[in-house]
C-alpha cells in the first residue's frame, strides 16, 4: 500500500509508482489527477476518500483495467459516464452524495458491491445483474427493484419496491425503520432472509412492537432502539443469535428457546428487589454464549444470577480497557481472560474475590 506524506499538488506521471503496486491510498491534502492513465496496470485497489482532484477528470480508460475496488472522494460530484469505470471493477464506494443517474450503462457488469455512503438524489436505473451487495447509507430517491441482491442496507422500507419478491436476499439492514413497517418484513417478500438488522428512531407510545411476522428463515436478529417506550414482542422461534442495543430494560420473555448466542449493549438487567427474591428475568437454557457491553447494571450484581447453562460471558465495562471474556469454571467461579496473562485470574461471583493466575499457581 502506497501513501503520500507531503501535502500539496503532486505531478503524477507514468512510472511514478512501481508496476508491482496493488493498492494505493491518496491522503487528505493531496491534489492529484489519478485518472489520466498514469497508474500502473496491476493496481487492484484505489482509495481516494480524502484526495482532491478535478471532478471532470474521470475519463474513459483513465484507470487501470485491473482495478477491482475504487473509493471516490467525499467531494466527488461529477457525472460518471459510460466507459469511465474499468470493466473488471467489483466494488465501487462513493463517499459523497451522488447527484446523477446511475445504471448498468455506467456500472460495469463485473460490479458486485455498490456503496453510496452519501446517498443519491436521482433514482437508480437498472443495475447490473452481477450486483449482489448494495448499501445506501443516507437518503436515496426512487425505488429499489433489483432482485439479484443478496445483501442490502437502506435507510427505510419506503425505498423498496412493494411488488418485488427478493428471493435471493439473505442480509437486510434498515437504519431508520418505522415500527409500522415491521409487518411488511415477511417470509413472502424475503423467503431466504438469514440476517436482519433494524435501527428504530425514537420509539414512543405504548403499543407492542410486533416481531411475530418476521421471516421464519432468520437466524440472526439485531435490534437498535434508544428511548424505547414500546416494548418488543416475542422474537420468532428459529432465531439463533439475538443482538439488542439500547437503554431499556432487558426482557428475557422475548428470547425464544432456539437462541444460543445473546448480545446486549447498553441494556440494563433488573435486579431482585431484595435478597432471596426471584430473578426478574430467565435466560433460556439454550443460550450458551452471552455478551454484555456497557450495561448500567454492575457485572458483579448480575453474574451470580446467570444460569449454569451459560458457559461464556463477554463483558465490556471500560472501552479503554477493551473486552473481557469470562469462562465458567463452576457454579460460582469464572476465569477472566485478560490481554495479559499476568492480569488474568479467577473471580468468585458470590464474594467478588479475584485471584490472579500467578498467585493461584504459586
Amino acid at each position: 500500500m502506497a501513501k503520500g506524506t507531503d501535502k500539496g499538488r503532486i505531478p503524477l506521471r507514468r512510472h511514478t509508482f512501481p508496476s508491482t503496486l496493488t493498492g494505493l491510498t491518496i491522503s487528505y491534502g493531496y491534489h492529484v489527477n489519478p485518472f489520466n492513465k498514469v497508474l500502473p496496470e496491476g493496481l487492484k485497489r484505489l482509495d481516494l476518500s480524502y484526495a482532491q482532484y478535478h471532478n471532470d477528470s474521470v475519463i474513459t480508460g483513465g484507470l487501470p483495467s485491473t482495478l477491482e475496488t475504487l473509493i471516490l472522494t467525499r467531494q466527488h460530484s461529477s457525472h460518471l459516464k459510460p466507459g469511465s469505470l474499468p470493466l473488471g471493477l467489483k466494488s465501487l464506494i462513493i463517499e459523497s452524495s451522488y447527484e446523477h443517474v446511475l445504471d448498468d450503462t455506467i456500472l460495469p457488469r463485473s460490479l458486485t458491491h455498490l456503496n453510496l455512503k452519501g446517498g443519491h438524489t436521482q433514482p437508480l436505473g437498472k443495475l447490473p445483474d452481477s450486483l449482489t451487495d448494495l448499501s445506501i447509507e443516507l437518503f436515496g430517491t426512487g425505488i429499489i427493484s433489483h432482485r439479484p441482491l443478496i445483501k442490502l442496507l437502506l435507510e427505510s422500507y419506503q425505498t423498496l419496491n412493494p411488488d418485488i419478491i427478493f428471493e435471493h436476499l439473505k442480509d437486510l439492514t434498515f437504519f431508520k425503520l418505522r415500527t409500522s413497517d415491521i409487518s411488511s418484513i415477511t417470509s413472502t417478500r424475503f423467503p431466504n432472509l438469514r440476517d436482519l438488522s433494524i435501527v428504530f428512531p425514537d420509539v414512543t407510545g405504548n403499543g407492542l412492537i410486533d416481531l411475530s411476522g418476521l421471516p421464519s428463515s432468520i437466524r440472526r436478529l439485531t435490534l437498535w432502539a434508544f428511548h424505547l417506550q414500546s416494548p418488543y414482542g416475542p422474537i420468532p422461534n428459529g432465531v439463533e443469535e439475538v443482538n439488542l442495543y439500547g437503554d431499556h430494560a432487558f426482557d428475557a420473555g422475548i428470547i425464544p428457546t432456539s437462541v444460543t448466542s445473546l448480545f446486549l449493549q447498553g441494556v440494563y438487567l433488573t435486579l431482585p428487589a431484595k435478597e432471596g427474591d426471584a430473578v426478574p428475568w430467565t435466560i433460556p437454557p439454550s443460550v450458551r454464549k452471552l455478551q454484555i457491553h456497557f450495561s448500567p447494571t454492575p457485572a458483579i450484581h448480575f453474574l451470580p444470577l446467570l444460569p449454569m447453562t451459560i458457559q461464556v460471558v463477554g463483558l465490556t465495562i471500560d472501552p479503554k480497557k477493551g473486552s473481557e471474556q469470562l469462562r465458567r469454571i463452576s457454579e460460582t467461579v469464572f476465569f477472566i481472560m485478560m490481554p495479559s496473562l499476568m492480569d488474568s485470574g479467577f473471580i468468585d461471583v458470590t464474594t467478588a474475590k479475584f485471584t490472579k493466575v500467578l498467585k493461584a499457581v504459586s
